[in-house]
């Protein structure tokens, strides 16, 4: 029988507020698949743990970018409870220069499609995956359970425990998806007797190499913005349309900012957001200096030299808070709970109403969005700037 709690349990984290009959397809969907992986697994629960046999790990997050850097801190923790052992990360390809500088992770994993992947894994011979995922996709999990580890760790949720030897079921409270990840790390530590005072919970941080330092202070130099410029950042993009404020109104925003402050406005974006930010800074009166294409750990150390950076609710937005970077951000189709950033520097704007959040990719309405006006976002911007100024004076 199905646990009907622990259903409900779940359901919190993959929701939406779609019509009754999209909400019982899936509720109906989620309940066969999870009494299918019971009845097809009956995988064998892990047997005693021992820390000092844990001597390979590898963690699995080949999602995006900010789930990689909020989950920083769980990655840390995984380390700090086995010290002896090799930790390996596996992401995607475009994700990989932000594991370059950190000295906890002893080798990074390029994702090169499913197959190729469970080879990768399998030849590696981890004693210990880890799937960081919380969320019902089955692909990370099926990863883990071909790798070949003897132990294998996870998120429960619509079976996918079954695919574990090892699981935890998401807590209900209210807390942010890196707060998550580290309760996992914590679940491992408990069955292995280690304290909980004993396992850090340090926040997301980004390290630069020298190289990357040198490359963001020349960037900045050549363009002529001087250490004591007021550098605004702003990113106009995000994984879904539906995350995305209105353009024009990014471009009257960063008008009134350089009217008033005559800040450096930088204008963010990756590869596939090239077109976007043309878009933009077409749109602008001034000509904003446009970064485009980087690679993430040099777009970071750019970022590292804002004062504030204005964006949607994306990845560059938890980089920046990684970097304690003040932000200014809005927030539309996705879960606060899980997803506003971590720290007391950074104002989000958000509109509550009856579909929110829905987390769907697109919206042909897009109210939340809409509803948010230049002047809001203005004032958060120069709510952040007054912030500065204050530090500086005292």
């Amino acid at each position: 029988m199905i646990d009907q709690n622990k259903t409900s349990r779940e359901r919190s984290f993959y929701s939406t507020k779609s019509s009754w009959f999209k909400s019982a397809l899936k509720n109906l969907y989620f309940s066969l698949r999870s009494l299918t992986l019971t009845l097809v697994f009956r995988t064998r629960k892990a047997a005693i743990i021992r820390q000092e046999d844990v001597l390979s790990i590898v963690v699995i997050r080949i999602d995006r970018i900010g789930d990689l850097v909020v989950s920083f801190p769980a990655i840390k923790a995984l380390k700090e409870i086995f010290p002896r052992s090799r930790l390996a990360v596996m992401v995607r390809p475009q994700l990989m220069p932000l594991l370059k500088n950190t000295p906890w992770i002893d080798e990074r994993i390029s994702y090169n499609g499913f197959l190729n992947s469970i080879a990768i894994l399998r030849r590696k011979h981890f004693y210990l995956a880890v799937d960081l995922l919380i969320d019902y996709p089955l692909k990370t999990a099926w990863l883990c359970f071909f790798s070949g580890a003897r132990l294998r760790l996870g998120f429960d949720i619509a079976g996918r425990g079954r695919l574990f030897n090892l699981s935890l079921r998401p807590s209900r409270k209210e807390q942010r998806l890196g707060e998550h990840t580290l309760e996992l790390v914590k679940f491992l530590g408990s069955v292995l007797g280690v304290s909980q005072e004993k396992i850090p919970t340090s926040d997301s941080c980004i390290l630069f190499s020298r190289e990357d330092k040198e490359f963001a202070e020349e960037f900045l130099r050549v363009r002529g913005i001087k250490s004591d410029d007021l550098i605004i950042g702003i990113h106009p993009g995000g994984q879904f349309p539906s995350q995305h404020w209105i353009l024009g109104r990014f471009a009257a925003l960063a008008d009134e900012i350089y009217q008033k402050h005559r800040a450096k406005i930088l204008i963010l974006g990756n590869s596939n957001e090239k077109e976007l930010v043309d878009k933009l800074s077409s749109l602008m009166k001034i000509k904003p200096i446009l970064t485009v294409g980087l690679s993430l750990n040099k777009l970071a150390a750019i970022i590292a030299h804002f004062d504030i950076l204005v964006c949607n609710n994306s990845g560059l937005l938890h980089i920046a808070a990684a970097l304690e970077i003040p932000t200014v951000s809005t927030m539309g189709p996705t879960h606060p709970q899980l997803w506003s950033p971590k720290g007391d520097n950074h104002i989000v704007l958000r509109k509550e109403l009856a579909c929110s959040p829905c987390n769907r990719p697109v919206c042909a309405r897009h109210d939340c969005m809409k509803l948010i006006t230049v002047d809001e976002v203005l004032s958060g911007v120069e709510n952040q700037i007054s912030k500065i100024e204050n530090a500086k004076v005292s």
